[in-house]
């Protein structure tokens, strides 16, 4: 069988070319771009982006699971603050909460590159193939952290509630800012719970709307 174009052959029909100097070079690009598209599909099918794909696969399941159960725990959270939650208590557990939303991140910039390069208005096309109504959420969630930041750096000078001596003071990278008393401390106390459950809201809603309604198409693949 005669080589005459490099576009003409896949990695499967170039193996029966005759070797030869002029088409050495012209066998090995090809196998190896088969080979990186074929990993290619195999990391995206792996991930479940397809849209031929009749059911969310189980990665894809359990993350969105995960993101949904986070959402759950800061929505407690945060109702709770408004009813004297021992704040002192529940602020240890948002760590590993935030940890989680930040490690989220990082498939999601993998799967989306290059376009993920390009962070926030990669977020904003995403939205346009999510259903309508994940844009309008996501921007009231947004928002409603926002207003929760603004109002807290209002009233506490961007200092942090704290006990330092025995005096409940607001403070910033170890410098008294202003000593306050109890009922601030713990207003402030509470104000800050529901900023930082209100910013884990908005993470979690996003990675959970990705994992379950993100998808991407592409021609089905190769057999391996």
């Amino acid at each position: 069988m005669a080589c005459e174009s490099q576009q003409a052959l896949t990695p499967q029909l170039v193996l029966r070319c005759p070797v030869s100097a002029s088409n050495r070079h012209v066998r090995r690009n090809i196998i190896r771009g088969g080979g990186l598209q074929r990993y290619s599909r195999i990391i995206n099918l792996s991930f479940g982006m397809r849209k031929t794909v009749a059911s969310t696969p189980p990665i894809r399941n359990l993350l969105a699971f995960l993101s949904a159960c986070c959402i759950a725990a800061s929505v407690l959270a945060y109702i709770w603050s408004f009813f004297g939650a021992p704040v002192d208590a529940i602020f240890p557990w948002g760590i590993p909460l935030m940890l989680g939303a930040i490690v989220q991140i990082l498939p999601v910039y993998v799967l989306e590159y290059p376009a993920s390069r390009a962070w926030f208005s990669f977020w904003k096309e995403l939205m346009r193939d999510m259903p309508t109504w994940v844009a309008p959420c996501a921007r009231i969630l947004s928002l409603n952290f926002v207003a929760h930041l603004v109002w807290f750096a209002l009233h506490t000078r961007w200092g942090v509630p704290e006990i330092l001596d025995g005096q409940y003071v607001l403070g910033a990278r170890g410098h008294v800012l202003k000593v306050i008393s109890q009922a601030e401390y713990l207003t402030l106390s509470e104000a800050e719970l529901r900023t930082f459950s209100a910013l884990l809201i908005y993470f979690y809603f996003m990675h959970m709307t990705y994992w379950w309604y993100r998808r991407k198409s592409f021609e089905p693949p190769a057999p391996i």
